[in-house]
Order: structure tokens, then C-alpha cells, then sequence
């Protein structure tokens, strides 16, 4: 209330972790982010509800210079996802103290259909567009978590296995997955 309204939104790249190859007869399923908490927290007390959306970067990012939270970051007009998230500030503070126990707590979105069916087509373990990481951030820039309505903002482990972007797909009867 003091310096008015704030926004904080992440951006970050992704590439896959491995380079399996598709049968012929594999199919799309779709395609979820999970973002683990880190259990940090600022903002209002109490649980509330955060409406929170997933946008594809539109430019590559340049990592040889710095981003600062006033560097503008180019991202799509229409989101890959949104979603309702509820944090209660009193339960993320006490995890955040435990030191003993580590619960596992992550935001899911459920991304759209066409963005994970382009990631999908490109997954060709002998195409250097999908196994060359310059390559790959080209055609896959990057995502931006963007708060719609929030009053809160929460830290995510990002390094943690349980922040990934996963794609879903079968052969036959057999699912699989893609991180």
C-alpha cells in the first residue's frame, strides 16, 4: 500500500532433458508446467485465491547481458494457460520454517493444445532443431508466469525435478512422457 501496485512475473527457457525417439505410431496426449513452491511469501496474510497465466516468449532471450525487473521481455497476447491458484500465506511461512520436512506443493497448468502439439512435432532426436539448445530457443523461446489478479507473490523452485514442463503422449496403449 505504501509504493502502490507491484507486479512480479517470471520468464524462463526450457529444452528437453532427453531425446527420445518417437514410433511411428506415437501420439499426442498434452502437455502440463508444474511449478514446485518454495514456500517463500510476500504479500497479503491469510489464503487467498491467485489468477495466474502461462504466455510463449515471442523473442529469444539473450543471456550474455543482465534482465532486470524493468527489461521488457516480448510474450504472445493470448495465454497458453490460466488457472485459479489458492496460497495461504500462514502455511507456506510454517513450511518454509520447517527445516525437517519437505513437502512437495506445485502449480499446475495444463497448456494448450496446439503449443504442445508444435513441441511434439519437433521432438526429433536426429533434428538438430530439437537437440541443438541454440537451435531449440529459437522456435521455443521461453515462457512468461504472469499474476492476472494476485495479491501475493510466491517463490518457485526452480532447479527442484518437480518444476518441469512435461509432455504426455502414447504408443498404443502405453502412455509416456517427455520432461
Amino acid at each position: 500500500p505504501v509504493f502502490g501496485s507491484i507486479e512480479a512475473k517470471a520468464i524462463a527457457q526450457f529444452r528437453p532433458i532427453s531425446f527420445p525417439f518417437f514410433a511411428p505410431t506415437a501420439e499426442y496426449d498434452s502437455i502440463m508446467l508444474n511449478l514446485r513452491y518454495d514456500f517463500y511469501s510476500y504479500g497479503t496474510l491469510g489464503e487467498t485465491s491467485q489468477t495466474v497465466s502461462v504466455y510463449e516468449v515471442t523473442q529469444i532471450l539473450d543471456f550474455t547481458g543482465a534482465y532486470f525487473s524493468n527489461t521488457p521481455v516480448s510474450i504472445s497476447n493470448t495465454p497458453l494457460a490460466t488457472t485459479d491458484l489458492p496460497v495461504d500465506d500462514t502455511y507456506f511461512k510454517a513450511e518454509l520454517a520447517n527445516t525437517t520436512h519437505d513437502s512437495i506443493l506445485t502449480a499446475k497448468f495444463r497448456l494448450d493444445d496446439d503449443f504442445g502439439h508444435r513441441l511434439f512435432d519437433a521432438a526429433n532426436p536426429e533434428d538438430t532443431l530439437y537437440t541443438n539448445v541454440n537451435f531449440f530457443i529459437k522456435k521455443f523461446k521461453g515462457l512468461a508466469i504472469v499474476p492476472q489478479q494476485a495479491d501475493k507473490i510466491v517463490g518457485i523452485s526452480s532447479s527442484d525435478p518437480n518444476t518441469s514442463l512435461v509432455l504426455y503422449y502414447h504408443e498404443g496403449d502405453t502412455k509416456k512422457a517427455i520432461v
